[in-house]
């Protein structure tokens, strides 16, 4: 390939060695008896011949021919610019214009060989005469040619293209392509037939939405490309693979991650089984159903005995699973598998809580907070005096003082339904179990409160307004109470080693704290099958054994 730095040493020699040979090429002329040499100077450069057509990553059948004319159009054959070095480049479009692309004129005349471009499209070529004034030639010339097209070859590869940095729970959309060596698209002039396979934690879909799984695809005639779509559920590195069945194409495959996403809060049902996760970005992750999808961010979710509920960022409550006790809250005792809107609620809710078949929120109407729930209502646990399930929003009317101070609510996990509203002043109320809205003794600086209570057991955990957890009850078999020990306290007493807390959940016989940064602890009985999988596989995995007394970061 010609350098710009060789140029002056390489004129220079040429035109010494002309000068040497006594300029023997050059047209004589006789003045006044004298015979004196004429040297032409170029003054325009010109393409003679020129491409219209190529293939890509192939040499053109027509390369490209270049001549120096001087200012009375004659083609220049004397003078060093008969001979000057001339340059081709690609001027417009896109792709590596490869060949021989530098070359000396021989008498005015260029001719270049073995020019190809790799990818397709339309193209320009410019060529530039190297300034040889100095030598008695002329300044730098230069020349733009026409657009010729160059087109694609055959097929030799497929190709995936797409996001390769993705959050898990999302659908992803894959373009999947026929190309030729350079890398340009092909249209295909028969149906191929592709093999998918996904590694990891992660499905491949046909359509936008991701509801329908493949494991193969084609591109059809005379097409060149066709989409699919992958969604992730999990942290770890994978790999899409898509491979041909019925030609000789290579393979393609593409690498994707996911965004880390760091948990804001969880929800856990009263024996462990189902839980559910609220990340940062608003998205949430439930154990038996995957990823829940709304088109708003969701701020908290809760779990109930086949249903859920998620509080969105504009304040609304959307329920779904099992109704036929009004759980949904939509004004409907109906079934539904796909969220539904709860009625009812009059303002702008900022908390929520499910129970075994009922859930209440936190509402904020005209700057008041008030406590609705709805669904059953056997233990007279809504608050609304009477033991009449609702299948919409109703207001707790049990005499619950100063429920405009109400800043978190709670539940019990147990068979024993019950509910807790923790007031401003740390302190806080229950009702339900048939009974009126009574004190629970010994809070003084509560911001929330999770309990379980069933037949002859009880655990409570608070978290206080420092961010700290404490826990009480009569159960401390398995260390539910995190104290360290496997005794009994009936007043409330602090788990060791927890600051910075911003939610707390419990079950049957453990209990969880959810530092700011998303770091996930948890104490009780944990057993093999009893993982705190959040979807994502980030580091939220159960303490094996029994009887953890303290709380462990679930790693």
């Amino acid at each position: 390939m010609f350098r710009k730095e060789n140029l002056t040493t390489a004129v220079s020699v040429a035109i010494a060695s002309l000068l040497a040979m006594g300029c023997m090429l050059q047209d004589p002329k006789i003045t006044d008896g004298k015979t004196t040499q004429l040297l032409q100077t170029a003054t325009k450069v010109v393409f003679s011949s020129y491409p219209s057509v190529g293939s890509a990553a192939s040499v053109w059948s027509t390369q490209p021919v270049v001549e120096l004319y001087d200012k009375d159009g004659s083609l220049v054959t004397t003078g060093p610019d008969a001979w000057a070095p001339i340059t081709i480049s690609l001027y417009s479009g896109t792709g590596i214009l490869s060949g021989q692309l530098t070359m000396y004129a021989v008498q005015g005349r260029a001719q270049f060989i073995g020019l190809k471009i790799d990818l397709s499209g339309e193209k320009y070529l410019k060529v530039v005469k190297s300034d040889l004034s100095t030598y008695g030639g002329s300044e730098e010339l230069s020349a733009i040619g026409s657009a010729f097209t160059v087109s694609s070859a055959a097929a030799t590869k497929l190709k995936l293209e797409g996001s390769s940095l993705i959050q898990p729970g999302t659908c992803n959309p894959y373009v999947l392509s026929a190309q030729d060596s350079g890398g340009n698209i092909v249209t295909l002039s028969t149906v191929q037939s592709i093999g998918l396979t996904i590694s990891g934690n992660a499905t491949v879909f046909s359509d936008s939405n991701c509801t329908t799984s493949i494991t193969s695809t084609t591109i059809g005639s005379n097409v060149s490309e066709t989409t699919v779509y992958a969604r992730t559920y999990g942290h770890e590195s994978i790999k899409l693979f898509a491979a041909p069945y019925s030609i000789a194409l290579s393979s393609a495959e593409i690498e994707i991650k996911s965004n880390l996403l760091v948990l804001s809060d969880f929800a856990i049902d009263s024996r462990f089984t189902v839980k559910c996760f609220v990340y940062t970005n608003g998205s949430s992750y439930c154990t038996d159903s995957g990823f829940v999808n709304f088109n708003k961010k969701i701020s908290k979710i809760s779990v109930g005995y086949n249903f859920k509920c998620a509080l969105l960022e504009d304040g609304t409550v959307w329920c779904w699973g099992e109704g036929d006790n009004g759980e949904l809250g939509n004004g409907a005792s109906v079934d539904s598998s796909t969220p539904v809107q709860v009625a009812n609620l009059g303002g702008t809710v900022s908390d929520l809580i499910s129970g075994h078949a009922y859930t209440c929120a936190l509402v904020t109407i005209s700057n008041i907070g008030q406590v609705k729930c709805w669904g059953y209502n056997y233990s007279r646990q809504l608050g609304d005096t009477t033991t009449t399930s609702r299948n919409s929003a109703t207001s707790v009317s049990l005499g619950l003082s100063g429920a405009l101070s109400v800043v978190a609510i709670s539940k019990s996990a147990g068979a024993i339904e019950r509910n807790f509203a923790v007031f401003n002043d740390g302190t806080a109320k229950s009702w339900g179990d048939g009974s009126n809205p009574a004190s629970v003794s010994g809070l003084t600086t509560a911001a929330n409160l999770v309990a379980y209570t069933a037949s002859g057991v009880n655990h409570y955990c608070a978290l206080n307004l420092d961010k700290t957890v404490s826990c009480w009850g009569t159960n401390n078999t398995y260390g539910e109470l995190g104290s360290g020990d496997f005794n009994v306290y009936s007043s409330p007493n602090p788990v060791a080693g927890l600051s910075d807390i911003e939610s707390i959940g419990n079950s049957n016989l453990n209990s969880c704290a959810l530092k700011s940064d998303g770091a996930l602890y948890c104490w009780g009985y944990f057993t093999n099958s009893m993982t705190m999988i959040d979807g994502l596989n980030q580091g939220v995995t159960s303490q094996k054994g029994l009887g953890v007394n303290t709380a462990k970061l679930m790693d």
